[in-house]
């Protein structure tokens, strides 16, 4: 006869903040090591084209650090706080810079299709894509605002 095994304990809040915390950290050393490693690519070559293309990774590479440890130093140290007044003092001018980006976004696109240059198309695309990413970033961020106060706004 089989015995059941025993049941996993769950583990506690803190245990689970402590784990997401070490996979950040060991995140982290990754982006270093690739920050390195891009460093000494972009000694190898002369190409503008690819010294350009490793600066534009490196540069995200160490932003993407910096939010990790945004993310670490608010379960260890000082919690987040985001009121729906803080929010609210912004929150017009945010809708304004959300109209920007989004002639940014016209822009970009607008630009890709009028290019013949391969290299050009790729660069553009890769603005187009921020630019994106950054529409979706105030799309969430007014996510999070309703979450503050549900009754609306």
């Amino acid at each position: 006869m089989k015995t059941n095994p025993k049941p996993k304990a769950r583990k506690t809040q803190k245990q689970e903040m402590e784990d997401l915390v070490a996979l950040l950290k060991k995140w982290q050393g990754l982006e270093v090591k690739g920050i390195a490693f891009l460093n000494e690519l972009q000694h190898k070559t002369e190409n503008k084209v690819l010294k350009e293309v490793l600066e534009i990774i490196k540069q995200d590479s160490g932003q993407h650090r910096r939010v990790q440890q945004f993310i670490i130093d608010g379960l260890t140290k000082e919690a987040y706080t985001l009121t729906p007044e803080e929010v609210g003092e912004v929150w017009k001018e945010l809708d304004k810079h959300d109209e920007l980006e989004q002639a940014t976004i016209d822009m970009a696109g607008e630009a890709c299709r009028k290019t013949n240059s391969s290299v050009a198309r790729y660069m553009l695309g890769y603005l187009l894509a921020d630019e994106e990413k950054h529409h979706r970033m105030l799309t969430a961020l007014e996510d999070v605002k309703r979450s503050l106060y549900p009754y609306g706004w």
